[in-house]
């Protein structure tokens, strides 16, 4: 399988239908998109539309998911269009048909390796890309696609990449969903090998490689581009504290739980200059 986009993940905002299936997935999707749309509908008010990417989008419920909630936040629903990328065409072509009802979203494919497809040639927004760096196994392949993006972004917009945190792949904790082979030492560029359990006792095995955050924040800088990686956490995020207490708690969650005092879970927050 290629290297981008092996990891195999979809979502929808208003129903829990991430494609791992794991609850604490959608918590991280959830506190993602709040983070995003916060800033961009604050930083971009006035502009018409908010543009809004979404890469390696997989059948689509991804895009969906950040529509609707763009829409639930900014003042004018009908100013917030969504473009959902993925290298293979299948993909685009089962998206386009399932959700050709909706206005305001379109699928199409970009060559891996190639410039971003932008709307009508105008810069992004808002740019997402969850859970795609860490399935690149090489990591000069990770610094184009990073330069791709912040090409296809308008000046002070942002892009948020979710990726499980290095603290919870080093770590031996036992989490709620995800087993992770452990290593004595990681080095950048290590295998990474998961197993998710998820909750329709299903296992799904995923091979991604271990990037250094520091090292994907030094492509961002020689970008002249603004990086910050937040926790997923209790106390990684104390303007979205209530939010995310919130959300754990409406899947049936427990604050206590390991991933989010390890954390698990982790946001790479780039602003273009």
């Amino acid at each position: 399988m290629p290297t981008i986009f092996k990891r195999i993940i979809a979502n929808s905002y208003q129903n829990f239908e991430n494609g791992t299936g794991s609850l604490t997935d959608e918590v991280a999707y959830r506190i993602l998109g709040k983070i995003a749309f916060t800033h961009a509908v604050g930083a971009f008010r006035g502009s018409s539309p908010l543009r809004v990417c979404d890469i390696g989008c997989f059948l689509g419920s991804s895009s969906v998911r950040w529509l609707t909630m763009g829409q639930a936040l900014a003042a004018d629903q009908s100013q917030v269009q969504v473009v959902g990328l993925d290298i293979y065409e299948s993909n685009i072509q089962k998206a386009t048909e399932t959700y050709r009802h909706l206005t305001d979203i379109q699928f199409r494919a970009m060559l891996r390796g190639g410039a971003i497809p932008r709307i009508e040639n105008r810069g992004y927004h808002l740019l997402f890309a969850a859970f795609v760096i860490d399935t690149i196994t090489s990591f000069e392949d990770v610094s184009v696609l990073c330069e791709h993006m912040v090409e296809s972004l308008e000046p002070h917009g942002k892009i948020y990449v979710l990726r499980l945190h290095p603290n919870g792949v080093k770590s031996k904790a036992s989490f709620h969903d995800y087993h992770i082979e452990s290593r004595a030492n990681w080095q950048h560029g290590d295998p990474l090998n998961i197993q998710i359990s998820n909750q329709e006792s299903k296992t799904i095995h995923l091979e991604d490689t271990f990037w250094e955050t520091s090292r994907i924040c030094d492509i961002f800088t020689s970008l002249r581009c603004e990086s910050e990686p937040l926790s997923v956490s209790t106390t990684g995020l104390p303007s979205m504290q209530e939010y995310f207490t919130r959300e754990v708690l409406s899947l049936g969650l427990p604050l206590e739980m390991v991933e989010w005092h390890v954390p698990l879970y982790q946001i790479i927050q780039v602003k273009k200059q």
